[in-house]
Formats: C-alpha cells, sequence, structure tokens
C-alpha cells in the first residue's frame, strides 16, 4: 500500500479535497471535543458515536477486540454492528488514556474521506495524463461527487467512496500486487461491510484481467486467493463481524437502485431540478451531478465527430465491465423499477434469500458503476478532445458540477454548526451512576431517538444499556431479552442494580402499579423512569406527574388536533398553514402546575432566516420562539395557573406561524403545503 501513497505532486490532490471539505462547512467538525453536532443530527450519526463512547471503555485484553457488550448487551455486541468504523475505533480505544472525556474521530474521518477521494481520483487520471491542471480539475470533480456526499447525511462509514476509487486505481495501474489487494479488503473490511464486498467485485475483476493478461498463473491466484481469505476472514473475526448471529434483515427489494435514479437529484442536490424519492429508491441515489452530464454530452458530441482517430484497447477492461453489469443488475434487486413502474418482480430461490439479505440496501451496489463509467468519461474526453480545448472544456464542466451542489454545501454547513441541548437536565441523572450499574430500555428496541440521551449517560458513566440502535441485532437473544423484562413487569421483580426507562403505556402503567412502595415511578425531564430501591434526591430532582402524552406519529392523535395539521407520517406530523390548534386532554388532574413539553424540528430552508413560533393558551400568548436553525428541539412552555380550574378536561392551544412558506414558493419541491414545524411528539406535565 506504500506505493498508493508516494510523494511528488499528490499534495495537490490532498489540498483540493481538503478545499471541498472545508467549502461544505467541515472545519468545525474536525474538533475532536465537538460531539454537538453529531447529537443534534438524530438518526444514524448518533449510533455510531454512542457505539464508540461504549466502546472506548470496555476491556483492552479482550477477543474479538471490536466486542462491544455494554452497549446492547445480548443483543448487539460489537464495534462492527454499530457502524463505528473499526479502522479508527480500535486504535482509539488503546490511546484512550490520552484523549478527553468527549472524543469524537468521525469529523476527522469525514476530512480523510475527501482528501482520500481527491488523491485516488488525481492517481487514476495520472494513468492517462501528465496535465497538472488536467488532473487537478478532473480530481475535484470526482470529489463533488453526489453519491458520495449524499452519505454526508449520516453515514459517516459509507462516505468511504475513495475505497472504490483505490480499487479502480488498482485495476487500472495493472502492476498491482497481491499484497495491496489484501491491504485494501482488510481496510475495507475496517471501514464497512458494503464496501467490502464492492471491493471484493473489484479485486475478482482484477484477477480475471490480469490471469487473462497472463500475468499471474492459476497455481499463484489460487496461493493469493487463499491468503486473501485467511488474512480478511482474521480482520473480520477480530472486528467482531461475527459476534452477531445472522446479520440477514428485512429490505431487500425495497432498498434499490431504480433505472431512473440518475436523473432524480433528491431535494439538495440540484440547483435545476429537485424531484422526491419514493419508497426506499433513495438508497440507490445516484444522480452524478450537472457537470457530469455535461461530461457525458460532450464526449458522445466528440465521438461522433472523431472516433475514429482514436486508439482504445476494449479487452483489458472486459472483466471490469462484466463486475460492473453485475453490480447494476444486484442494484436493482428483484423488484426492477423504472420511475414509478414495476418491470419485473420475482421471488428469491430459498436457497439465496439469507445470502442477498445480508445486503439489503442493494442500491448501494450501483456506486462502483457510477464511479466506473465516470472515469471511462473522463478518459475519452483526454483521448477524444483537442488539446488547446480540453482545459477550458473542462473547467466548464467543474464549474457546473460545483454550481449544482451550492444548496447541498449550504445544507451542511448549517448543519454541522448545530447545537446540542441535553434534555437530561435535572439532579437524579447525577445520582443515577452511583446507585446503578445498566440501564434498561422497556423494550429494547422500542425508544426510536429518544434512546439517544439516555445511551449517552450511559456510556460516559460506564454503564451498560440493553437496547438502543444497531445495523443488526440478534432477534433470539432479544425475544430472550423481552421476555425476561416482561415478566419482571408482571411480577414486579425489579433488579436493583437497574434504571428503567418506559416507552409505551401498557407497559408503564402495568409497572407502575406492580412496584409498591419500593423505589420510584415517574416523570424526569419527559422520560419515564422506574428506579428500584431509589436511594437519590427527592425534592432536587424535578419529578413530575404525566398528564398526557401526544405521539404525532401515531395515526391516532388525529383526535387531539382542531386544524392546520397534515396526515400523520413515519415521523411526526407537518403543521399546515399559518396556524395550527389541538385540545390537550387533562383527564380527572387537577393539577397545580402544568408543563407541555414540544419536540420538533422547524422548517428552515435557505430563503429563510428564522422560524417563529407564537404560542396560546384559551387566547393568550404564553410563550414565543424564535428558531433560527432546522434542527430537532426540544422546547417547554408552562400554563397559567389562572387557566386551570377545577374540572376542566381539556386546554384549546393555538400556535400561530408568522413565518411559514411552502416549499414550491422556496423553489425546493411542488409540496404547497404552507410549513413551520415538524411536530415528534407532547408531554404533558403536572405537579
Amino acid at each position: 500500500m506504500a506505493k498508493l501513497l508516494k510523494a511528488g505532486d499528490s499534495w495537490i490532490a490532498a489540498l483540493i479535497g481538503l478545499v471541498i471539505f472545508a467549502a461544505f462547512g467541515g472545519i468545525q467538525i474536525v474538533n475532536p471535543g465537538n460531539v454537538d453536532w453529531i447529537m443534534a443530527s438524530g438518526g444514524d450519526p448518533i449510533q455510531h458515536y454512542i457505539g464508540w463512547n461504549f466502546f472506548r471503555h470496555g476491556d483492552l485484553l479482550q477477543y474479538p477486540v471490536g466486542l462491544n457488550p455494554k452497549y446492547g448487551e445480548a443483543i448487539g455486541s460489537s464495534i462492527v454492528f454499530s457502524d463505528s468504523i473499526p479502522l479508527l475505533a480500535i486504535p482509539f480505544k488503546y490511546l484512550r488514556s490520552l484523549l478527553p472525556t468527549q472524543f469524537q474521530y468521525f469529523g476527522i474521518w469525514i476530512a480523510l474521506c475527501f482528501l482520500l477521494q481527491s488523491y485516488f481520483a488525481w492517481r487514476i487520471l495520472s494513468l492517462f495524463t501528465d496535465g497538472i491542471v488536467v488532473r487537478a480539475v478532473g480530481a475535484a470533480l470526482l470529489t463533488l461527487s453526489p453519491p458520495m456526499l449524499w452519505r454526508l447525511l449520516g453515514h459517516e462509514a459509507l462516505i468511504g467512496h475513495w475505497i472504490l476509487l483505490a480499487g479502480l486505481y488498482l485495476y487500472l495501474r495493472k502492476s498491482t500486487t497481491a499484497f495491496q489487494w489484501i491491504v485494501l479488503l482488510c481496510v475495507a473490511a475496517l471501514v464497512h461491510p458494503y464496501l467490502l464486498a464492492m471491493s471484493l467485485g473489484l479485486w475478482t475483476a482484477d484477477r480475471w484481467r490480469a490471469w487473462m493478461a497472463r500475468e499471474v498463473t492459476g497455481k499463484s491466484l489460487a496461493v493469493e486467493s487463499g491468503l486473501a481469505f485467511l488474512l480478511l476472514a482474521g480482520t473480520m473475526i477480530s472486528a467482531g463481524y461475527f459476534a452477531v448471529r445472522g446479520v440477514g434483515s428485512e429490505g431487500y427489494g425495497y432498498y434499490r437502485f431504480n433505472m431512473t435514479s440518475p436523473f432524480h437529484p433528491l431535494d439538495i442536490w440540484s440547483i435545476w431540478r429537485q424531484t422526491p424519492y419514493v419508497g426506499g429508491n433513495y438508497e440507490g441515489f445516484s444522480y452524478p451531478g450537472a457537470g457530469m452530464f455535461i461530461l457525458a454530452l460532450l464526449v458522445v458530441s466528440l465521438a461522433a465527430i472523431r472516433w475514429k482517430h482514436v486508439k482504445f484497447e476494449w479487452r483489458p477492461i472486459v472483466p471490469l465491465v462484466a463486475v460492473c453489469a453485475i453490480f447494476y443488475v444486484y442494484a436493482l434487486s428483484n423488484r426492477v423499477a423504472f420511475g414509478g413502474h414495476e418491470l419485473v418482480q420475482f421471488e428469491v430461490p430459498a436457497i439465496f434469500e439469507r445470502v442477498v439479505s445480508t445486503f439489503r440496501s442493494t442500491g448501494r451496489f450501483i456506486w462502483p458503476v457510477v464511479y466506473a463509467v465516470e472515469v471511462l468519461l473522463l478518459v475519452l474526453l483526454l483521448r477524444l478532445s483537442p488539446r488547446r480545448l480540453l482545459v477550458p472544456a473542462l473547467s466548464v464542466i467543474l464549474l457546473f458540477q460545483a454550481t449544482d451542489l451550492l444548496n447541498a454545501s449550504a445544507f451542511f454547513r448549517a448543519r454541522w454548526t448545530q447545537h446540542w441541548d441535553n434534555p437530561l437536565r435535572s439532579a437524579f441523572w447525577n445520582d443515577v451512576p452511583k446507585q446503578y450499574k445498566r440501564i434498561a430500555l422497556v423494550l429494547p428496541l422500542d425508544a426510536g431517538e429518544r434512546y439517544a440521551p439516555i445511551a449517552f449517560l450511559a456510556s460516559n458513566e460506564r454503564m451498560s444499556i440493553n437496547g438502543g440502535y444497531f445495523a443488526r441485532v440478534d432477534f433470539d437473544k432479544l425475544k430472550a431479552v423481552e421476555d425476561e423484562l416482561l415478566a419482571a413487569i408482571e411480577t414486579g421483580n425489579f433488579r436493583e442494580d437497574t434504571l428503567y426507562i418506559f416507552n409505551k403505556d401498557t407497559y408503564w402503567n402495568k409497572a407502575r402499579k406492580n412496584l409498591g412502595g419500593n423505589g420510584f415511578a415517574g416523570y424526569v425531564d419527559g422520560f419515564r423512569v422506574l428506579a428500584p430501591a431509589w436511594r437519590g434526591c427527592t425534592e432536587t430532582c424535578a419529578f413530575r406527574t404525566e398528564i398526557a402524552r401526544i405521539d404525532f406519529k401515531d395515526p391516532a392523535s388525529g383526535r387531539y388536533l382542531n386544524r392546520g395539521w397534515s396526515a400523520a407520517g413515519e415521523g411526526g406530523r407537518w403543521t399546515d398553514g399559518r396556524e395550527a390548534e389541538l385540545s390537550i386532554p387533562l383527564g380527572n388532574e387537577s393539577p397545580h402546575e402544568l408543563s407541555v413539553r414540544l419536540r420538533f424540528t422547524p422548517f428552515i430552508k435557505s430563503g429563510q432566516e428564522h422560524q417563529q413560533v407564537v404560542v396560546l393558551v384559551d387566547g393568550k400568548e404564553v410563550q414565543r420562539w424564535r428558531l433560527t436553525r432546522e434542527q430537532v428541539e426540544t422546547r417547554e412552555f408552562r400554563v397559567p395557573a389562572s387557566v386551570l380550574k377545577s374540572g376542566r378536561t381539556s386546554l384549546d392551544v393555538r400556535f400561530e406561524f408568522p413565518d411559514a412558506r411552502s416549499p414550491v414558493e422556496l423553489g425546493i419541491s411542488e409540496d404547497t403545503r404552507v410549513l413551520a414545524m415538524h411536530v415528534d411528539s407532547m408531554d404533558v406535565y403536572g405537579r
């Protein structure tokens, strides 16, 4: 691998990658102590960081070294299955005595991905031209790659598309050694399983090419394959790939590549056109950028004029074309679609079902195809274009490519400056680690994103947690854990070394009833907490009683809503209009004090400076928020005591949104709804 990183003019490529990284606002995320951009973003990045934060405090002398038993305990016990990039997690764990309390390497990793994406693009183009300007523009083009940049939304490991470019480089340079390929495969295994699978395909193509060219013999190829298998298997076992029994999962045929995906840029990925994706087609996102379309048109035009004057040897790339064809077909899955039309559907034979379900997001396998086509187009342009027109043409192509991504770069500059407000503010959480060794979510996978601050606490305090969010779990073990929890709820026999966090009404009501007087069961900072044999704070804990909880993801929440709301969706409901009204049920409670906690994401896009929310109770303004960033917010307002009359069964709340605008008005989609905020849940507490 050392020869891959030789010095010389490669520093130019590295600089290009870092400049593009800075243009996307990445400078602040390189700070290892900055975890706000991760925790505030929601979704997968939290899983990746939490997995690492548990792992760093684990046993240094363990095998496999990637085991992570405190995160998920029995159901998810490997750094691989929290997608925490073992390539960095494992060495940083052994340096933990030198690290600060909060430490993240994901920003460093993203910066390296930009640098290496540009570097390997540069190395590929160096095989076909000595022109520094041409290589620089080409490297920038392949770094401004929407399929790679799209993974900035929360799949840090999968930003490592440079591994695919490295594989293409090893294929095209032809003099690659077995050692270089084995190193690349092992590195891919320590980054992400999907990148490993794609790299294995490229390695197979290269060895096939080498055998056809008689660069290797059948015997040497068998020895190389055996050595690669042994070293790769050792790497995977050590990282913890096989710590979870069975890695199949649902989603094959849903998370696919649609044949029209290259022409669908989604919302922020083009200034020219925004199109929505249906279902799981987003996993096959492969819009190459406006510049790449211009490149393709230019190459086709030049080919029509000058093709006979250019020699191009096709035979050496036949294995690569064959493997890319296999990737393309696999990306389509067993449900082949063209736009909104399902062309072909078929059942996968039972003998292959487990294999294909291992890689449920088959749409991702279009990535090597995209890069192979883009490299081919660049090489053809080098061969077909008159020398005097080459640099001007590439400059125009790069200008279109960069301009097309202006919205995306602005989006990430705002996203990575978000501040995270930890909702765990009560003194209660300071006393939890003093009494308990573990936290149990009831049930382990039912918390949604609400697991994040709880798992953050547990990972910082070196406690264990029984659930959270994982790429894969052992469902047999999950069933056993759930049965044990349900038995404890039925009998009231709760472990005294465990703090229980409940997410569903049914389990919560029964657990409170069966706990008796041995401990505390109530609400702390919006979380339903059952603390067996609690010996911590009392008056200073800010314990509260729940009066109502409205889950806006549940269609049944509609009975509390009067007007100004869209239908319930996967993540909640949008407000629709400049006003929205709802009624809060009070039941038979007569609280002296009432607090309402709202979890939502404001609608703030390019062209908007802020979103203002005015809260009125019984027609009187009680709160006003001015929101400037599109991030998950948890805001609270209090209801005046004068409104809480005895015997009242509901409370009318109206929200006003003077700055609400529609996506069609902002030019980002065809959605005509006037949007202000996307609401996840509302919790009502009394004292």
